[in-house]
């Protein structure tokens, strides 16, 4: 055999062994490939076709999806080692979130989803256009149509969780109090703002607007710890001091209501109900020390300069006669 031959042969084998090499590596090479799997039950262990499993990886910002088989089954290929964020969502169900760290070969995720049907004769599927239909209502100050709409709402996702009911139903109770509020039902606006400040005791629409059904119900005492609230968790809202002190100033705490009113002003110098209500607060005052007579004078020139063609322009002229007159006399 020439030696032309047996390099030939070499040759083949070698390329034989390095195709063999290379067959027995792939197995080896895939296995570093991270599975993702499991089953979605809902909470009576019956497989949920459809649910939508969504793998985020938090460090890349990519996202990869998968639903779940007829058997509730999913899986997907292809994971790096990692830490990934899993949601697990099903329309009728409340879904999950879980983080999951992801080795080599199968990793397995199950989840059992609880119904998120509404226990009321409102239909899953008409939550949303509910919640607009109220929402519309409210913005036209429809307060039947706010009322008769959030009421049934609010029912229809009671026991239902998840950070967009939540938000749902803080909004709905918020627009079924100021609803019965506006339509003169006293206990059901204070009760409704109970339920809202059960969700959220820091609720500022919750606190401004309980202590305003407090007050048109003459219960002045319930009313004096909201509205404080209130004005303590809004120090930057101008609007929420003016009505804050109006409630004060109507409870005879006068003192504290020309605080908030100070504060309105320095936060919005051009706010012209704030200015008159300050004027007027001073003039309380001014039994107990004439300098207040001035103040009040200032304010209410102010607030001419503000609303030159306000309604009520002579008699505030009127008002600011008398205390010069009282000054000077």
């Amino acid at each position: 055999m020439n030696s032309t031959g047996r390099l030939s042969r070499l040759t083949k084998f070698s390329l034989i062994l390095l195709a063999l090499s290379l067959a027995a590596a792939a197995p080896a090479y895939a296995q570093r490939d991270g599975v993702i799997a499991g089953k979605i039950t809902d909470n009576d262990g019956n497989p949920i076709t459809g649910a939508l499993v969504s793998v985020h990886s938090p460090d890349r910002g990519d996202t990869r999806e998968f639903e779940t088989d007829s058997d509730g089954d999913y899986m997907g290929r292809g994971f790096r080692t990692a830490v990934f964020e899993i949601t697990i969502t099903a329309e009728g169900y409340q879904g999950f979130k879980r983080e999951l760290k992801v080795n080599f070969g199968m990793n397995t995720l199950d989840g059992s989803l609880p119904r998120a049907v509404a226990p009321s004769n409102v239909a899953y599927g008409d939550i949303n256009s509910l919640y607009e239909e109220g929402f519309a209502a409210y913005e036209a100050q429809d307060w039947a149509g706010t009322r008769d709409a959030m009421a049934p709402l609010i029912g229809a996702i009671e026991g239902m969780a998840g950070d967009e009911v939540d938000v749902m139903r803080a909004s709905a109770i918020e627009m079924l109090g100021r609803a019965q509020l506006e339509a003169g039902d006293l206990d059901g606006a204070i009760a409704t703002y109970e339920q809202l400040l059960a969700i959220n005791p820091d609720s500022v629409p919750a606190h401004a607007w309980k202590s305003e059904a407090h007050v048109r119900a003459q219960d002045f005492d319930a009313a004096l710890p909201h509205v404080r609230r209130a004005a303590e968790l809004a120090p930057d809202d101008a609007a929420m001091q003016y009505n804050a002190a109006a409630i004060l100033l109507q409870m005879n705490e006068v003192q504290e209501g020309i605080t908030l009113l100070k504060r309105a002003v320095v936060l919005r110098s051009d706010f012209p109900l704030a200015r008159k209500q300050l004027g007027y607060a001073y003039l309380r005052l001014g039994a107990e020390d004439a300098a207040y007579y001035e103040k009040a004078v200032a304010e209410l020139r102010t607030y001419l300069e503000i609303a030159p063609d306000a309604a009520d322009k002579a008699d505030v002229e009127g008002m600011i006669a008398m205390l010069e007159a009282q000054i000077e006399g």
